[in-house]
């Protein structure tokens, strides 16, 4: 079978697709426990600042409001197919929701005499195994049929990859699409987790 059977045959019947999503340790339990969800804004928020010992109702609005703004209209769960890129991600420690809300509380409370210290969580990333099928049906149709036509096209790359004992996957990796979801993803496509 010649290099570009073995890619057609690989992207059209290939019956999963191996993503990463980086996060941090705090979240790690939820998300082996109930799958990855999209942000329920107003709960986050409250967490996070429970987390600290405060609340909606106690802090300047002005702490949480871009970001609960900005998650409203963007409430994806995010992954890529880097494993290098979820790193990267994982290594913001907290995520930027999580961070900007944190920080806006330090610089709050930076001229009295409570001081807030950022919670230091080990990164971690997360592998899935997700059907084609759910990103066939996704927002995300377009990119990915862009991501089948890369691997089609670079026949030199596909070769080299198999002379390496190298894999599909490894290339993927390399390219850096992203992929994201307003809907769930239940626990059962996660096949490891690992300290990055």
């Amino acid at each position: 079978m010649n290099w570009y059977k073995k890619a057609e045959q690989w992207y059209q019947f290939a019956p999963t697709i191996t993503l990463y999503h980086g996060t941090t340790e705090d979240n790690l339990r939820s998300i082996l426990r109930e799958g990855f969800k999209p942000f329920n804004p107003d709960k986050d928020i409250e967490e996070i600042l429970q987390e600290y010992g405060f609340s909606k109702n106690i802090v300047p609005k002005w702490i949480w409001k871009h970001e609960k703004d900005y998650r409203e209209k963007s409430p994806y769960v995010f992954f890529t197919t880097s494993k290098k890129q979820a790193k990267l991600y994982s290594q913001k420690n907290y995520g930027e929701f999580q961070n900007s809300i944190v920080d806006n509380l330090i610089r709050w409370k930076k001229d009295s005499r409570i001081e807030i210290k950022k919670k230091d969580y080990q990164p971690i990333i997360i592998t899935i195994d997700i059907p084609w099928e759910m990103i066939e049906s996704s927002q995300n149709k377009n990119q990915f049929k862009q991501l089948y036509q890369e691997v089609i096209n670079i026949k030199e790359r596909i070769l080299t990859l198999l002379e390496k004992g190298e894999t599909i996957e490894d290339y993927l990796s390399s390219m850096q699409f992203e992929f994201w979801s307003k809907n769930p993803i239940p626990k059962e496509y996660i096949t490891k987790w690992e300290y990055a």
